[in-house]
């Protein structure tokens, strides 16, 4: 299911917090810095996630990092409303701009269906099929980035190059993904 558009959403937020603060020069540096308060309260949650600091041990989730991480993409939509009337073209196009540099352009309609998951092993099967193509190299799909994936049989193992040889049978949960 697509995702529904935000940007009425967020710009209902702009125009409510011009209507209480003002939309000066003042305000303008109080939402760039609310940006920055925010980007602290995500590192503090995953500080709190990992437990860094032994004298507080564990403090936060992943749920916590999830919604602080929420809290500066909307803070940072709200502020943008401040530099261009037109926010959601300029960040569509600048995500274009982004995708296109690192390779992905013309993913959105895969972005629209599949799970990221499912995103990230078409990816990776397509990074594989252009290493064959273009060094003769028959690289076999990588079990612990391919689990939980429709084309790979369950409980099979595989490996790749880019794994360092270590096998994985999929389905399994390997700690990085955790």
């Amino acid at each position: 299911m697509p995702a529904p558009d935000l940007w009425p959403t967020i710009a209902a937020l702009a125009a409510w917090l011009d209507a209480s603060n003002g939309t000066g020069d003042h305000e303008t540096a109080m939402r760039l810095m609310k940006l920055s308060e925010e980007v602290g309260e995500v590192t503090a949650a995953y500080i709190g996630m990992v437990g860094q600091n032994p004298r507080k041990g564990l403090t936060h989730s992943a749920a916590d990092v999830v919604e602080e991480l929420c809290d500066v993409i909307v803070t940072a939509m709200v502020a943008l409303h401040q530099f261009t009337d037109q926010p959601a073209k300029v960040f569509e196009a600048k995500v274009q701009r982004i995708a296109r540099r690192v390779g992905v352009e013309g993913f959105a309609a895969v972005l629209d269906g599949p799970s990221p998951l499912r995103v990230r092993n078409s990816l990776l099967r397509q990074t594989h099929e252009a290493i064959r193509t273009r060094f003769g190299i028959l690289l076999p799909v990588c079990g612990a980035q391919l689990r939980n994936s429709v084309e790979a049989p369950e409980g099979s193992d595989v490996t790749c190059g880019f794994c360092n040889g270590s096998e994985m049978p999929i389905g399994q949960t390997d700690s990085m993904e955790t």
